[in-house]
């Protein structure tokens, strides 16, 4: 998809073509331009003012929280987001250099605003302790952000939300003349709703991903109706399925205690050799591979969540910088770390050089760990 420059660019390069055939005088010559249409000037700043305006036509509101100071209309103040580091970019912004990955950026805010319900009332500023909205930010702010007036700022963490959104569908215009009007919507829809995931696919699809089928009914129709405005098509859902491994567990729903017939029988430890591994052969019967899963302790998964960039990078090994080498090994060394505080007996720091590879996609929070003796696998 065209930028907004590469389009302009090519809008004044149009124009410039058509002022040079109104001077040369052939502008009714149709030699090798059959059934084509030629678009005068004033038609074609007429499609760039329609185009403007639908641009504008919609102004996000964002809420907010003022916790130190004031802000008020015309303030021009730092966006931060979520991922702003300010020890690595902090003195770039402040000599009025933005980098393109130090997540921060300068905007200045049209309006503040009380929220009544629906309606909103001009605030001549919001002070400490207020939750207020703030409007002219929305180039800046996608999900969440932290506005500072110093760039020095730690920034707040991202916002937890209770659901994740699992219900995917791909979605594209009726007419291919709307593709760029879909993809303005589906930008707009992104900021809108929290809960809403946009995706590029590797096959130039555009992915709608909701938190269920009556989220996806309403995304779909804001979509149609308020951002896009053109019809959509929307593919068969895709649900993904996901398990893991727990403890037996010693409550039931009511917070009781699993107590009689319902409490889990307590297997004996041949019953657990009969049901520690699962072997399978390959068709031909020449090779076999036995599986065995375990839990992962609590703070082994919960840092490899929380460093799942670091592990989405080290995926690929031939192109490491020096700052994600750093990072991969300071990783090892908190896993190592957290190893041997657990109480686990089954995961050693031996292991750590076996893994074969994370999961799902490459850096999540579950282990494919390679037991095959004699066979060395580098993490």
């Amino acid at each position: 998809m065209l930028t907004e420059e590469e389009l302009r660019a090519r809008r004044d390069a149009a124009r410039e073509r058509h002022q040079e055939r109104l001077q040369q005088g052939d502008v009714g010559s149709t030699s090798g331009t059959e059934g084509a249409v030629q678009l005068s000037a004033q038609q074609i700043q007429e499609s760039e003012k329609e185009a403007e305006a639908a641009k504008n036509e919609i102004e996000f509101v964002a809420f907010a929280r003022v916790f130190s100071g004031q802000i008020k209309p015309g303030d021009e103040i730092f966006v931060l987001g979520p991922k702003y580091d300010p020890s690595v970019s902090a003195a770039n912004l402040e000599a009025g250099d933005f980098p393109e990955d130090c997540h921060g950026s300068v905007g200045t805010v049209s309006g503040v605003y009380m929220l009544l319900g629906r309606d909103l009332e001009n605030l001549e500023a919001g002070f400490a302790g207020n939750i207020v909205g703030i409007s002219g930010l929305s180039e800046q702010v996608l999900k969440s952000a932290t506005l500072s007036s110093s760039p020095w700022m730690p920034p707040f963490v991202e916002l937890v939300h209770s659901t994740y959104p699992i219900l995917r569908v791909a979605v594209e215009p009726f007419r291919s003349s709307d593709l760029g009007a879909l993809a303005r919507g589906l930008q707009l829809l992104n900021q809108a709703d929290a809960h809403v995931e946009v995706i590029v696919s590797e096959a130039g699809e555009h992915l709608l991903v909701t938190a269920g089928e009556v989220h996806l009914q309403r995304c779909v129709l804001d979509l149609t109706e308020a951002y896009a405005k053109c019809e959509v098509t929307v593919s068969e859902p895709i649900v993904p399925f996901r398990e893991t491994i727990v403890p037996v567990p010693e409550t039931d729903m009511v917070n009781e205690a699993i107590e009689g017939e319902n409490k889990p029988k307590e297997t004996t430890t041949e019953e657990e050799e009969e049901t520690d591994s699962v072997e399978l052969e390959t068709p031909n019967k020449q090779s076999s591979c036995t599986l065995r899963a375990l839990p992962l302790p609590e703070d082994f998964t919960k840092l490899l969540q929380d460093n799942h960039l670091i592990l989405k990078t080290a995926s690929d090994h031939s192109n490491l910088s020096a700052k994600a080498k750093k990072d991969l090994a300071d990783l090892r060394e908190k896993l190592v770390e957290t190893i041997k505080n657990s109480e686990s007996s089954e995961l050693t720091t031996e292991m750590l050089d076996r893994i074969i590879s994370f999961g799902p996609k490459r850096c999540g929070p579950n282990v494919l760990i390679n037991m095959t003796e004699g066979l060395k696998v580098g993490s």
